[in-house]
C-alpha cells in the first residue's frame, strides 16, 4: 500500500496541474542527487541479481559480460528501423482489425436480412 500511495496517488496528485513542467524542473536536482548518493548501492545489487538470475530468453545463458551500468543505446539508422518496425506492426494491426470488423459486420447484416 506504500508503494501505491507514494508511487502512484501522491506524484499524480502533486504533478496534476497547470505548472506541472515548472514543478517537475525544480525537482531534477534533488532527482540527480539521489541518483548518486544511492549509485554505489544499486549497482552491486544490480551486478549481483545479474549474475545469479539467467535470462531465459537467450536460450539459458545469461549475458553476464554485459556491464549494467552501460545502456544500450541505438545510432540514427538502428532508431528509424525500430521507429518503422513499430510503426509497420501498429498499420498491420489497424488492417487486420479492420477486416474482421468489415467481416463481423457482413455476417450481422447476412444474418439480419
Amino acid at each position: 500500500t506504500l508503494v501505491l500511495f507514494f508511487g502512484e496517488i501522491v506524484p499524480s496528485a502533486f504533478f496534476t496541474g497547470p505548472n506541472q513542467v515548472e514543478v517537475a524542473a525544480k525537482l531534477v536536482p534533488l532527482v540527480k542527487f539521489v541518483m548518486f548518493f544511492l549509485t554505489p548501492i544499486a549497482v552491486p545489487i544490480a551486478k549481483l541479481l545479474d549474475k545469479v538470475l539467467i535470462d531465459d530468453s537467450s536460450g539459458g545463458h545469461g549475458h553476464l559480460d554485459e556491464d549494467v551500468t552501460e545502456g544500450k543505446y541505438y545510432n540514427r539508422t538502428e532508431l528509424s528501423a525500430l521507429v518503422r518496425i513499430q510503426y509497420e506492426a501498429q498499420v498491420s494491426d489497424k488492417r487486420r482489425r479492420k477486416q474482421e470488423q468489415t467481416l463481423l459486420l457482413k455476417s450481422a447484416v447476412g444474418v439480419a436480412g
